[in-house]
């Protein structure tokens, strides 16, 4: 591809990756009619959630809501991902947001819901999630 002279900014991105980019000047008469340009693409982090019992036995089929930080508090909010822990009480989301507040919500029926805080940075983020029983008030 032939471009002019002068500044430009190279963006790359491919699904499941994040996206890369690089500040470049092309210069003809310095570069010739080629330019090598190297760009590292970092596959999206995960956040991955382990859920399990006070006495550490995996559950499966909590729901896992992830809400936007900013839109959690507003009446009406929707989460905008809904997952199930699997059969090892492992929840993964793929493909979110960088540099993002979330707020995520488990449930499970027979255990208090679990409402935690997480910051999406570029590393994977791993929680290990300890759902309490849920008290009979009638005892």
């Amino acid at each position: 591809m032939k471009t002019e002279d002068g500044p430009y900014l190279l963006k790359v991105s491919k699904e499941e990756y994040g996206l890369s980019q690089k500040k470049i000047e092309i210069r003809y008469s310095e570069h010739g009619a080629e330019a090598k340009i190297e760009l590292n693409l970092a596959p999206w982090p995960i956040l991955k959630l382990i859920i399990k019992n006070q006495e550490q036995v995996l559950l499966s089929d909590a729901e896992v809501s992830l809400y936007y930080e900013n839109d959690y508090h507003l009446p009406g909010a929707l989460p905008s991902r809904v997952e199930y822990s699997s059969g090892e009480g492992i929840t993964a989301f793929k493909d979110i947001a960088l540099n993002q507040g979330y707020v995520v919500v488990i449930k499970k029926e027979g255990f208090e819901s679990k409402i935690i805080n997480v910051e999406m940075g570029e590393q994977e983020i791993k929680l290990n999630v300890e759902m309490e029983v849920l008290l009979d008030e009638n005892n």
